[in-house]
């Protein structure tokens, strides 16, 4: 059998397991449930002792429990970021809940999918687009560009506190939630529009429904649907305006219950959450789909403290210590819950130690898909069927925080290690001398003999400790700074040049961004210049520059000022002094060793009538006269001069034409960094361009992409 696992598991495995059951042409569904903020001891199965789940219990009673799953982060934002990119978030750079957009270039679980075949969808929570007001819903963010064909709920994270919106998104469209009213600023400022005075209609029942939907609508067909419900979260301003965040619209079987109002509420939501999952097995049976339906329940961190609910009055957090916002177990390790029948063997359980990275990996291996490079994520699907033997695992998980009194964890094996906070003394008055800054408090815990991280034993065992920082500091990973006086790599330093015109600058097109993609053994020197072409660049000099820097790598991308009109020095004939010029670079870069790399121009957002990327030429367009703003003649000239001097190739003209023409025109326009500038990018834009020319170049040069982060 050939592999499509990264990790060399073979996918004969799900087929198998699937086909006796339903046959060759089967695929399975993938639904991935998630709550927000509910904590590893909030469920029965999990030890619950108060609320009720009945059905979540019945889930694991017939599937499988993982013991030893973790969140990709303490907070929101970030945790789904990881879920969405298989990337933990040393390397996704986001550890905290800031803001963050997608670029609609990233290879995501549901773009994998969708591309296969697969029918997505999602409902809830999508916290990467950072829609404010409907004018700025058409972003790169949005779901629909980042592989979903349907997507019902909240855009905005901090709307998505507010259980009874005004309105929800329906992919681009708002809709109304009837009878629901917002507080205004004369109500009171601290409600910051996600507070409603009038409340009619319960965002949760509007898209559990709507996901319910998406079910029946696509159950002849292989679905993937993500249900990220906000369920437990609290409305945090709710809880500071009324006293009481948990929102729900009774309190159900604990409205008598001698508790505070809130804990009645957080009660209530989980026992109704409950419920909708065992509404959902029953949709799948009555379907006849429930046999080739992959159901995996999580969270996206651990329990809050927020909205008047107190982690211990239900021991939200079980035997762990911390909650949200802590590296400790409490903050990072949730429920997972994995139901498959069939295939997944009942009342089943597994310590195998998983994270959210390894979800898209996970869909991909079940689906039949290739998973994308330059992941962290380990499919943990010969876990679900029941082959431990066959399970690969982590040399270690990783986390970083901005966030809470802890900055850092890591865990291998049964060692985790917990970096805590340390300021610097202030100066006393009249010192002129500078304080000396604390060692860095890391404290070490055996989570087999003390799950509740209560003994640091560090100083009893620092190989340890040395060893996890190292494996850490060695990877580079975000949120980790590295020692003062630590050795200098010895790994050999690369230098890339980049040569081209104002679309491959620092502070105008995607050089500085394509520079962060790197490790730090790789030098990213650039000598764009705007308004330059081909010709010019050269015939003001700036040759000798880059020769003396002596790169291994130069990038070369010309064509946006390759056009008559703009001076003597300017002019070039894509169909004959362009390649000429390209011939040239060639020649020069090669006589000092270096390796050039043609790249064909980026597209200029020119959208037409029909709402695609303008390509080919009109009749004011010629190579005489005029300005010319297709830049097609100088793609096709850039590859067959690649062709010909057998040097890497980069298309970076077609892979953002394709991209641009999938995001269409109202969500590329959010690239330009002033009105009316379809040529150059902001800082989202040249994310999303040096994402393209990455993706690119790991099929052009595997060698040297082997640096990449």
């Amino acid at each position: 059998m050939i592999s499509l696992s990264r990790l060399g598991v073979s996918l004969a495995i799900a087929l198998q397991a699937t086909a006796a059951v339903h046959g060759q042409t089967d695929r399975p569904n993938i639904i991935h449930i998630m709550a927000d903020d509910l904590g590893y001891g909030d469920l029965g199965c999990y030890g619950q002792k108060v609320i009720q789940t009945p059905n979540l219990d019945r889930m694991a009673a017939e599937g499988l429990r993982f013991t030893d799953h973790y969140a990709g982060h303490t907070v929101c934002r970030p945790s789904r970021l990881v879920v969405w990119t298989g990337r933990n978030v040393g390397h996704t750079g986001l550890i905290g809940n800031r803001d963050r957009s997608l670029t609609g270039t990233e290879q995501t679980v549901a773009r994998r999918l969708q591309a296969a075949g697969y029918a997505t969808g999602g409902v809830g929570k999508w916290a990467l687009g950072n829609v404010d007001a409907p004018a700025q819903v058409d972003t790169p963010g949005h779901p629909i560009h980042n592989g979903f064909d349907n997507w019902f709920g909240y855009l905005n994270q901090g709307n998505a506190h507010n259980y009874f919106p005004p309105f929800l998104w329906d992919n681009l469209e708002p809709f109304a939630l009837s009878g629901n009213v917002l507080m205004t600023d004369a109500d009171d400022p601290n409600a910051r529009g996600r507070v409603s005075k009038k409340r009619v209609t319960w965002s949760h029942d509007t898209m559990t429904e709507r996901a319910f939907a998406f079910v029946r609508r696509n159950a002849d067909k292989p679905f993937l649907l993500h249900i990220h419900w906000t369920i437990p979260h609290a409305n945090n301003e709710g809880g500071r305006v009324l006293g009481d965040g948990m929102e729900i619209p009774d309190h159900g079987i604990y409205a008598d219950r001698d508790w505070p109002n809130p804990e009645k509420g957080f009660a209530a939501m989980i026992t109704r959450m409950d419920a909708d999952v065992g509404r959902l097995f029953d949709l799948l049976k009555e379907l006849g789909i429930d046999g080739r339906t992959l159901v995996l329940f999580t969270s996206d961190n651990g329990a809050h403290q927020e909205g008047g609910h107190q982690v211990e009055f239900f021991d939200s957090n079980g035997p762990l210590r911390g909650f949200k916002r802590s590296m400790h177990e409490g903050g990072i390790r949730v429920p997972l819950i994995a139901r498959w029948p069939g295939n997944i063997a009942p009342g089943t359980e597994s310590d195998h130690p998983s994270a959210f990275w390894d979800y898209l990996p996970t869909a991909c291996e079940v689906a039949g898909v290739e998973p994308p490079p330059g992941i962290d994520g380990i499919s943990y699907l010969p876990t679900l069927l029941g082959k431990p033997k066959e399970q690969k695992t982590h040399e270690y998980l990783y986390w970083a925080s901005s966030e809470g009194e802890t900055s850092v964890g890591i865990r291998q094996g049964n060692w985790k290690l917990v970096q805590y906070r340390t300021k610097t003394p202030k100066a006393a008055k009249g010192d002129a001398t500078s304080p000396t800054p604390p060692k860095p408090d890391w404290r070490l815990f055996d989570l087999t003999t003390d799950l509740g991280e209560d003994r640091d034993i560090a100083a009893e065992h620092p190989d340890i400790v040395e060893r996890l920082k190292a494996s850490a500091y060695r990877d580079e990973l975000a949120g980790l700074d590295p020692p003062k006086d630590a050795a200098a790599s010895e790994e050999k330093q690369i230098v890339i040049a980049l040569v081209g015109d104002s679309t491959v600058t620092d502070s105008a097109g995607w050089g500085l961004a394509f520079a962060g993609k790197f490790r730090s053994n790789v030098r990213v020197l650039n000598f764009a210049a705007g308004g330059r072409s081909a010709k010019s660049w050269l015939a003001e000099g700036r040759l000798p520059a880059v020769l003396e820097a002596k790169p291994d790598y130069v990038f070369i991308q010309f064509g946006h000022n390759g056009q008559p009109g703009k001076g003597p020095e300017r002019e070039t004939d894509p169909a004959t002094t362009y390649r000429d010029y390209l011939r040239q670079y060639v020649k020069e870069f090669r006589a000092i060793g270096a390796e050039p790399i043609l790249v064909s121009s980026v597209t200029r957002r020119d959208f037409i009538a029909d709402g695609t990327i303008r390509t080919q030429p009109t009749a004011d367009d010629s190579y005489g006269e005029g300005v010319t703003r297709p830049l097609l003649p100088w793609a096709e000239a850039a590859k067959t001069v690649a062709a010909e001097v057998d040097a890497p190739f980069i298309d970076l003209y077609r892979a953002s034409v394709a991209y641009h023409n999938r995001i269409g025109k109202a969500a590329s326009a959010t690239f330009s960094p002033k009105p009316g500038d379809i040529t150059h990018f902001n800082e989202l834009g040249a994310e999303a361009i040096a994402n393209l020319v990455v993706a690119e170049l790991r099929k052009a040069e595997p060698k040297l992409a082997k640096s990449l982060k």
